[in-house]
């Protein structure tokens, strides 16, 4: 994978706003001055073993009874949160993993996609663990990413892209419920608006920092 694609959806503010980041962050890498591998934090395991375990609460691998006290109660909240967006012959995806849509060569993974056929809706969660920053899901680049791409790569590649209008709701939402300020407020957008949004604020930035123009913010001169 070329060196560019440090561009991931989990910093997409970041990028999108000084696209120079990438490549002096590959820079200082390469001098040795950061480590090329991250070490994985006490938090980010946390975070990834409650993913996990609403995975298989999800995937009805296990039941909540079965997921460890510590867990239970922010995963149980998440897992109500995605089972109740599921209608009849409705297709689900649990961890998700696509190609991101602004580079397809890069992978990301939705936590859980649900396309309703009645009515006709798209829903993007997201589960986010920790308590120390919240996380606003409204114009979030990162799940705009996941929610685009995830759109492109499995309603389009099913061939039913024209069941779904431009004016298709989505919901988009960051779960996270141990944060003692989260409240229940999904970014309510359509397929048309999130397709503007990714084009004109995620798209065109990712492709200056391919092409090498790259600044240390959009409105640098």
């Amino acid at each position: 994978m070329s060196d560019h694609f440090h561009a991931s959806p989990s910093s997409a503010k970041q990028w999108t706003e000084c696209t120079a980041s990438i490549p002096f962050i590959e820079k200082l890498r390469k001098e040795g001055m950061i480590p090329r591998h991250s070490v994985s934090s006490a938090y980010s395991l946390e975070g990834t073993e409650a993913h996990s375990w609403g995975e298989k609460v999800l995937r009805k691998q296990i039941t909540l009874a079965q997921v460890p006290d510590a867990f239970r109660g922010p995963v149980g909240i998440y897992v109500k949160a995605c089972e109740d967006l599921l209608r009849p012959n409705a297709y689900r995806g649990v961890e998700l993993r696509v190609p991101l849509f602004y580079a397809p060569e890069g992978r990301g993974t939705i936590d859980w996609f649900v396309i309703n056929t009645d009515p006709v809706e798209i829903h993007v969660r997201d589960l986010k663990y920790g308590e120390g920053v919240l996380v606003k899901s409204e114009f979030n680049k990162q799940l705009a990413i996941y929610a685009w791409s995830a759109i492109l790569n499995v309603v389009e590649n099913e061939g039913t892209f024209d069941m779904f209008p431009l004016d298709t709701p989505v919901t988009i939402h960051a779960i996270q419920p141990r944060h003692r300020e989260w409240v229940d407020e999904p970014w309510v957008t359509t397929i048309g608006e999130l397709k503007e949004f990714c084009e004109n604020e995620i798209q065109p930035y990712y492709d200056q920092i391919v092409a090498g123009d790259v600044k240390f913010s959009p409105t640098d001169e």
